[in-house]
């Protein structure tokens, strides 16, 4: 409905109208096939993730390996994944998203909140946290508009808390683990090992090969699920990124 996606565009620097838009109901069919009437917030980021053939595959994957249970998403943004993988969830399960940015953390609370109605059953928890593998890091912005990431000198820089800390702390026992994280992903796994070793979760990586901090190369990044016996699989790679869809040995 492009005139609807119009609209939004206008009205989304106006919270009341923009508030207003994001409750219009809608017609939403989600990744099940089930025909859903839900929120508008919840319909748009459905139709960008469905109109796009490299997002819709991923998605599809993702839905596909995922059987139920507690799920992290690392690097949330919106929210999309609570949503995709919200109707096959069960009820007391918990699907966590992770998003340390300032300007994307409401939008994370809005989608979930909606989700969180729309799927009475799972709990629906956002996080304004840095992930990592417990040490600081700083941010750089190098030409090119994404982030570097680094450890930084003398602990000065930015708290990360650990995957391993969260599961111990909320309770988990997560069966999907999504990373999307800009060049961050070594922290990240490096910050996981005990539950990629105890729970072997799904992970859905996002690497990118040339965002890697000082002396890390995307090599060193895969050698961490590797080491753990997991397999991936491409699900697309550009000169940017790779999207990999990682699975445990039997």
């Amino acid at each position: 409905m492009p005139l609807v996606s119009a609209v939004y565009q206008q009205v989304r620097g106006r919270p009341a109208l923009a508030a207003l838009l994001d409750a219009l109901p809608m017609r939403v069919r989600l990744a099940d096939g089930r025909a859903r009437v839900l929120p508008f917030r919840l319909w748009r980021m459905a139709h960008i993730w469905g109109s796009l053939a490299a997002l819709r595959a991923e998605s599809e994957a993702a839905f596909e390996a995922y059987t139920g249970g507690d799920v992290i998403d690392v690097g949330a943004y919106e929210g999309w994944y609570s949503l995709l993988l919200a109707p096959k969830s069960h009820a007391g399960d918990t699907l966590l998203s992770i998003e340390p940015d300032p300007t994307a953390f409401p939008e994370l609370q809005a989608t979930l909140a909606a989700a969180a109605r729309a799927f009475p059953g799972p709990t629906f928890h956002p996080l304004h946290v840095p992930a990592g593998n417990g040490q600081p890091v700083v941010v750089t912005h190098p030409p090119g508009g994404h982030p570097r990431f680094a450890e930084a000198p003398d602990g000065a820089g930015t708290p990360t808390a650990t995957v391993d800390q969260l599961v111990g702390t909320f309770g988990l026992a997560p069966t999907f683990v999504k990373v999307d994280v800009e060049g961050a992903e070594r922290f990240v796994l490096e910050g996981m090992q005990r539950t990629l070793a105890t729970h072997r979760p799904v992970v859905l990586l996002e690497l990118h090969q040339h965002w890697q901090p000082d002396r890390t190369s995307a090599a060193d990044v895969e050698e961490l699920l590797l080491r753990n016996r997991y397999g991936p699989r491409v699900l697309e790679q550009t000169d940017v990124n790779v999207r990999q869809l990682w699975t445990p040995d039997a």
